[in-house]
């Protein structure tokens, strides 16, 4: 104990920033027992691990957005309604808005009333220019171009 340096704790202090997942996945369950069982309240809160990292679990019913990521800067409000209504058809109407400064001049969200709305209009968005950067979270999906 004499060796002992003076104004020295008997513990470390280890701080750290939390970081959000960008890990997210899409799970299709055989039955419904599965499927219950993933979807719990517990698991909605503290969540599963995927390749050893945390993601909070969310029944697709509950999934009602999407993301469509690396807008070009140049594009304004009205062009990308456009475009957007143009890949997702007559039959799909779309808006576009800010919800105020918060907002990422590269990213749109698509909310759909149902979730069933939503997957139609991934489908569609799929088959566009747009299909490489959609994305189910606010995470953007891996760069082609930068090889993740």
């Amino acid at each position: 104990r004499s060796r002992r340096k003076k104004n020295r704790a008997d513990y470390k202090l280890r701080l750290s920033a939390p970081e959000r997942s960008a890990t997210a996945a899409l799970v299709t369950f055989t039955d419904d027992a599965g499927a219950t069982a993933a979807g719990h309240a517990t698991l909605r809160v503290f969540g599963v691990v995927v390749r050893k990292r945390p993601c909070r679990t969310t029944p697709a019913v509950d999934v009602r957005s999407l993301y469509v990521h690396r807008l070009p800067p140049a594009l304004d409000p009205e062009g990308l309604e456009g475009e957007l209504g143009a890949a997702l058809g007559d039959d799909l109407r779309v808006r576009v808005w800010r919800d105020g400064r918060l907002d990422f001049p590269d990213r749109a969200r698509l909310r759909c009333r149902t979730h069933d709305l939503a997957l139609l209009a991934w489908r569609r968005l799929s088959q566009s220019k747009f299909a490489p950067d959609l994305s189910w979270t606010s995470t953007p999906p891996p760069s082609e171009a930068s090889g993740e």
